[in-house]
């Protein structure tokens, strides 16, 4: 570890990992470099930039929810319909899409939906909200994803897919915004998951 006279500390070891928790001691010195009570052990997790943590989450939350829905991977009309998954931990994944040929509403909702554990046993990502898409044409398979998706758990943090154009069924434009706890919005291109 380190030490520090500020009030806080940030640990910038290269060895800290996503997904990995971290125990802390604090050891107060006063003036004159005598030690004071031994702090109750704190816990973290290291820490992650924008763009790992958008990575971390769409691996472990979002495409390891979507793998198990089965209407959404046959395209076109056949995609249409509802369906509900459970995560491996809680919670569930709400799938429904409904229209036609002139164009579809794609609902994907979460309710503390969550597939994986930490190294000590705590629920990863712990997701809710929406990833909704708005199809404009099932023929071209284009238009807009919008919703909001709030994370617990390792990362609290929010999502949002608002700015995201969806071209030929998947991800082709805009950007996602990534918001962690504590820092403020940022926006990460859609290329970023591609």
């Amino acid at each position: 570890m380190g030490e520090t006279s500020d009030s806080s500390y940030i640990d910038s070891s290269s060895s800290l990992e996503p997904g990995t928790h971290y125990y802390y001691r604090v050891i107060p010195l006063n003036s004159l470099g005598k030690e004071g009570d031994v702090s109750i052990k704190a816990a973290g997790y290291g820490a992650l930039s924008d763009t790992v943590f958008l990575k971390e989450y769409n691996e472990n939350a979002i495409l390891s929810s979507q793998k198990k829905l089965t209407l959404m991977h046959k395209g076109g009309l056949d995609a249409l319909g509802s369906e509900t998954k459970n995560g491996r931990v809680s919670g569930t994944l709400y799938y429904n899409a409904s229209g036609g040929l002139g164009g579809a509403e794609v609902i994907m909702k979460y309710t503390a939906y969550c597939d994986i554990f930490d190294n000590i046993g705590n629920p990863y990502f712990v997701i809710g909200g929406n990833s909704d898409t708005i199809i404009t044409s099932v023929t071209s398979q284009n238009g807009k994803m919008r919703g909001t998706i709030d994370i617990e758990g390792m990362y609290p943090a929010k999502v949002y897919y608002d700015r995201i154009d969806i071209r030929g069924g998947a991800a082709g434009g805009g950007s996602y915004g990534v918001e962690q706890r504590g820092r403020s919005r940022s926006e990460l291109d859609w290329t970023l998951l591609n």
